[in-house]
């Protein structure tokens, strides 16, 4: 439902002059004779004195009234006959419904009254808080007024108002949502020069919040826009002094058609050799493929150098532009490799291991093939750093003959790093979508955006909504970069995503993504990778190969690779293992470089590796017996799964303490799961210890639920923390080198957890011989975990915490009752 206003006159105002919403404007007449006519040639009826104002559309030729905006403004008359003064108040936007043509008078327009959305103001979208505070707009301001004192003949009259608005905003608060929105409209009303799209903008929008955007954009384009024009200004002067010889001369470019027919080449008769060139690779790019937009954006290129010189920065822009939209709309299709098996063989062949992953791909891949323009999810692998994300990317492009680019996400903050900056800001660039592939030549490249979980957004925009266009296959058929100004079709591209965590993935992109898990290599695959593939690479990165020099292990390679994983690495990947090969290699090449007579091979032992790494970093088995009060738990993050020590300890109860006390780097869900860990540890002591009990009159629990330097969060430690203050309040440590993994109900029921390839490998690192997981979990390591890696570990699947019990501590029995 709207509102339904009264019928009123039309006038047509300019952005300048254009009134907004809370802005008044007073008109002053000479003779009366001058506001007697306006008031009759305008329509306005003294008993209901209301107008209607509007801007034209930019560049717009034609005078009927349907060529306006169909939004604009309604404003009151106070008409003063005595002192010839009328006075225009904004009232409220309106937005036009019908036009009703008069003859020889300005037409009635009616109106359905345009309001703001019905959401928190403070929220751009529902959901998207807003991130700008009004700071930052009058530290613009400042800047703003700066800028126009440094010109001269600045308009003192602008700077007393603009610094009026400063005064304002510094005595505003904040969150009075009337207040906020009258600076708003000021701020559209006072910046001088303003364009009319610009103040449309304004007057288009929906939400303060969207306003206060818009505000910051606009008062950045001023500032740019006048120091550029302080540079131009002494340009000039530079210019004058010199010979007129030294003036450039301006190409004559007859102005293109607007109707969007092609034009003729008598579009750029008489211009350089240079220009007709380009002019020649417009004809040749296939125009029954180019979108109406996309052609206007060519020749109004052509048609803009009309008014500009050779050397100007105007002349400068228009050529970088048509430039780079030439080279974009120049772009070829890429033959693909068709074959499904020569795609597997290739693809296979580039990395050793992740079977699972690999037939998910070439599923992926053999639907591509079947339907390159096929709607399907956007693969994105999720896994901790160093497992060959991005490789795979690679291999993937390989396989297909395709062009691989790849861009990285990582802090990203800017909206315009994807859609593009406006062209009406100086030094404007494309968005980095469109720029990869302008330089990398193709239309249908693999396309890599890494780290797509740690995108951020502040007052610039947001990114990753920016992506939605870009990944979704029911829009970046066509899509929009603001630089470019023309929808650019990118539904033949292969777009693939990697991330750390997909949890931190904004929601509706994650929803448009098919997510692979690449969760981390055992020891064994950590080897043969190295066989195959590191040394191999890096023997030629140190140019070990150029004098035909032999690489010699000690024992077996793998001997010597298998002490390098376990004594200097702790990863899930093999980042870290590259780096330390890499180090042995450079550090025998330099002394093979300074020996005398020249060995036909270099030996590398474990105490070659030893003298060059120094002393191992991680034993064997991190893991040592537990005390009393502690427990081992499995973590996962981001770089992979971790064993942690969960320790518990009585300390005696102060007046006013509580039952139990955290420390550690843990996150919020692990500090509220101590609460059901000691709930359930309590019901279990009770059935199989109760004299236990009793201590908690005169003392409390510390517990500390893992070490500082591995910082975790999640429900998954409960059980953990569970058994360790169970130990603790029978005094008896948990049997040796076995962890533990699971979520707890206050009532003992133990639950699924995720991240259970990545727990076990880390287990298995660290030397755990017992686990204890979830009864549901089973699954996930049958199907998920190496073979070879089951058969080190005895696995428990348990239900519920009391059958933890006769695992855990082996001894004990349930207390009979009385």
């Amino acid at each position: 439902m709207f509102t339904r206003l009264p019928d009123i006159p039309l006038i047509v105002f300019s952005p300048q002059e254009m009134l907004l919403p809370g802005i008044s404007l007073l008109l002053s007449f000479e003779r009366q004779e001058d506001m007697s006519s306006f008031v009759e040639d305008n329509g306005i009826n003294s008993k209901e004195p209301f107008l209607f104002l509007a801007m034209r559309h930019p560049g717009s030729r034609k005078e009927a009234p349907g060529d306006t905006f169909q939004t604009g403004v309604v404003v009151s008359l106070e008409i003063n006959y005595k002192d010839l003064l009328i006075r225009l108040q904004g009232l409220y936007r309106g937005e036009i419904i019908k036009i009703i043509k008069r003859f020889n008078k300005p037409p009635l327009v009616q109106l359905k009254q345009v309001s703001d959305q019905n959401y928190d103001w403070y929220f751009i979208k529902p959901n998207e808080a807003l991130t700008i505070d009004l700071g930052v707009i009058t530290n613009l301001l400042s800047e703003l007024v700066e800028e126009y004192k440094k010109i001269s003949n600045s308009d003192a009259d602008i700077i007393k108002k603009l610094r009026g608005i400063i005064q304002d905003l510094k005595t505003i608060d904040f969150f009075d949502k009337d207040s906020v929105e009258i600076l708003m409209w000021q701020i559209a009303a006072q910046v001088p020069d303003i364009f009319v799209q610009e103040k449309q903008d304004f007057i288009d929008s929906v939400n303060v919040a969207e306003r206060i955007h818009l505000a910051v954009d606009l008062l950045s384009e001023k500032i740019s826009i006048l120091s550029n024009s302080r540079k131009s200004i002494a340009l000039g002067k530079k210019r004058l002094n010199g010979s007129r010889g030294d003036m450039p001369v301006a190409i004559m470019v007859r102005p293109s058609p607007d109707d969007g027919t092609e034009p003729d080449d008598d579009l750029i008769s008489g211009a350089p050799e240079d220009i007709v060139k380009r002019w020649r690779r417009y004809k040749k790019i296939n125009k029954d493929s180019l979108h109406n937009d996309a052609k206007k954006a060519f020749t109004d290129d052509f048609s803009n150098l009309k008014s500009s010189q050779p050397g100007h920065h105007e002349w400068t822009g228009i050529l970088n532009h048509l430039d780079f939209i030439l080279d974009l709309y120049s772009t070829s299709t890429t033959p693909q490799e068709t074959d499904i098996t020569k795609v597997e063989k290739t693809l296979g062949e580039s990395h050793y291991g992740l079977e699972d992953i690999k037939q998910r791909i070439y599923n992926f891949l053999g639907t591509k093939i079947r339907n390159p323009r096929g709607k399907g999810p956007i693969i994105c692998f999720v896994g901790p750093p160093g497992v060959g994300k991005t490789s795979i990317g690679k291999s993937i492009a390989k396989s297909l003959n395709r062009e691989f680019i790849r861009i990285s996400l990582g802090g990203l903050k800017d909206e315009a790093e994807i859609r593009g900056h406006r062209r009406t800001y100086v030094g404007a660039l494309p968005g980095r979508i469109l720029a990869e592939i302008r330089r990398c030549g193709a239309k249908n490249p693999v396309f890599m955006l890494d780290e797509v979980d740690k995108l951020t957004n502040d007052f610039r925009g947001d990114p990753s909504s920016a992506l939605l266009e870009v990944l979704d296959p029911e829009q970046n058929h066509s899509f929009q970069d603001h630089y470019v100004g023309a929808p650019f079709d990118l539904s033949d591209v292969l777009f693939l995503c990697t991330a750390n965590l997909d949890s931190k993935i904004q929601r509706a992109l994650l929803d448009r993504m098919s997510i692979i898990n690449v969760s981390g290599y055992t020891e064994e695959e950590k080897i043969e990778i190295a066989r195959r593939f590191l040394i191999p690479d890096l023997v030629k990165e140190v140019a070990l190969s150029q004098d035909n020099t032999q690489i010699e292990w000690q024992g077996s390679l793998d001997e010597v690779v298998s002490y390098i994983v376990s004594g200097y690495t702790k990863e899930a990947g093999v980042r870290k293992l590259k780096q330390k090969i890499q180090q042995i290699l450079e550090s025998l090449g330099r002394k093979y470089m300074k020996a005398e007579t020249k060995p036909n091979s270099i030996l590398i032992t474990t105490d070659v590796v030893g003298e060059i790494l120094k002393m191992p970093q991680y034993t064997r088995e991190r893991i040592s017996a537990t005390a009393a009060g502690e427990a081992i738990g499995l973590a996962w993050t981001e770089f992979g799964g971790e064993t942690i020590y969960v320790h518990a300890q009585w300390t005696i109860r102060s007046q006013g303490d509580k039952s139990l006390s955290q420390t550690g780097s843990s996150g919020d869900v692990m500090f509220k799961s101590n609460k059901t860990a000691l709930t359930v540890a309590k019901n279990l002591a009770e059935k199989f210890n109760p004299k236990a009990l009793k201590k908690f009159e005169t003392h409390m629990l510390h517990l500390q639920a893992n070490d500082a330097s591995t910082p975790t969060d999640g429900p998954s430690a409960t059980i953990t923390m569970a058994m360790a203050i169970y130990s603790e309040l029978i005094g008896k440590p948990i049997k040796p080198f076995i962890a533990l993994s699971g979520e707890l109900t206050p009532k003992g029921k133990i639950l699924a957890v995720g991240g259970i390839k990545e727990k076990v490998l880390a287990a298995n690192r660290d030397g755990i011989k017992e686990l204890v997981l979830p009864k549901n979990n089973q699954r996930n390591v049958v199907e998920g975990v190496p073979e070879a890696i089951q058969r080190t570990i005895q696995f428990h699947y348990v239900n519920y915490a009391e059958e933890v019990i006769p695992i855990a501590f082996p001894e004990s029995t349930p207390a009979q009752d009385p």
